[in-house]
């Protein structure tokens, strides 16, 4: 199965332990507070910890299967690589649960935020424009997990990775190093007016807005992320190819098997993975993780 081929791909970015029979998953929610840029942030944190532990069912909907979790239970000892994973546009971590299962399962620390203006409870405009903040939130996240080992176990800090699907594919490729010009992408939507991430950043009325590009122009690499996976993104013909060349980290691409006029693979994941000098593996997988872009 795809999905199988993808977490095998992922795991081995980090190299991380053999499948760990007797772990269960410890599931905390957490709230970061922001007063400087109004933005609350909520995350699920999935974490090994003894399979003893009482759990309930979580994330069940006639879409997605639920998963078994401790909830605020007691972290393992010992020190463990993290993932965190960035939602696509009007998705959020309760897509993630397969993803976060398999990985726990394997050793990993997993944390996915929902990012506000562009998650399933939150599409307010005036949050999505400042798509600058989607990287931020991930570095939040880490710094966050860092400073408090004894909630959800302790970091190993060499060893920090960013999965994303569509938007959050994007997210993850400027953790990396990716440079966004919105000239360049806003150039790009004139000639291919039907792409979805065409469609969303219209929506988001950002190039009516010279401070937001401004913003959005600016580097947003966290230098504590080792190894970024970009899962069927969208944005993609906005990434300057000096920038996308200049990355040194391992990227791992997988564009989605079937087609799809509004998100084709050559025009976006295809594109990117041309561009990048430390490509790891591109694949095409029909992995459905968000049910949206």
């Amino acid at each position: 199965m795809t999905w199988r081929i993808t977490i095998g791909l992922i795991t081995n970015l980090l190299l991380s332990f053999a499948v760990m029979a007797d772990v269960g998953i410890g599931f905390q929610q957490i709230t970061l507070a922001d007063e400087a840029n109004n933005r609350p942030l909520e995350a699920a944190v999935f974490y090994p910890v003894s399979s003893s532990q009482q759990t309930a069912i979580i994330g069940e909907n006639p879409v997605f299967p639920g998963i078994a979790v401790s909830k605020n239970a007691v972290p393992e000892s010992g020190e463990y690589p993290l993932i965190v994973v960035s939602h696509g546009y009007g998705g959020s971590w309760f897509n993630q649960l397969w993803l976060a299962q398999a990985l726990v399962k394997q050793g990993y620390i997993v944390a996915a935020p929902n990012h506000p203006g562009t998650t399933t409870k939150d599409m307010r405009v005036e949050k999505a424009q400042k798509l600058w903040l989607r990287p931020n939130d991930i570095s939040r996240v880490i710094t966050a997990l860092l400073a408090a080992p004894e909630k959800t176990g302790r970091v190993d800090a060499q060893r920090i990775a960013a999965v994303g699907h569509s938007l959050g594919g994007w997210t993850v490729v400027e953790l990396a190093g990716g440079r966004f010009s919105t000239q360049q992408f806003e150039r790009d939507c004139l000639t291919h007016v039907g792409l979805a991430s065409c469609k969303a950043y219209e929506k988001m009325q950002i190039a009516k807005n010279a401070s937001l590009r401004a913003q959005l122009d600016k580097p947003l690499a966290d230098p504590r992320v080792s190894a970024v996976v970009s899962l069927d993104m969208g944005l993609a013909r906005g990434f300057t190819a000096e920038s996308l060349a200049a990355i040194h980290i391992p990227v791992l691409i997988v564009a989605a098997g079937y087609p799809n006029e509004e998100l084709p693979a050559e025009l976006e994941s295809h594109d990117l993975a041309q561009k990048l000098s430390c490509l790891l593996y591109t694949s095409d997988a029909a992995d459905e993780l968000d049910g949206v872009d």
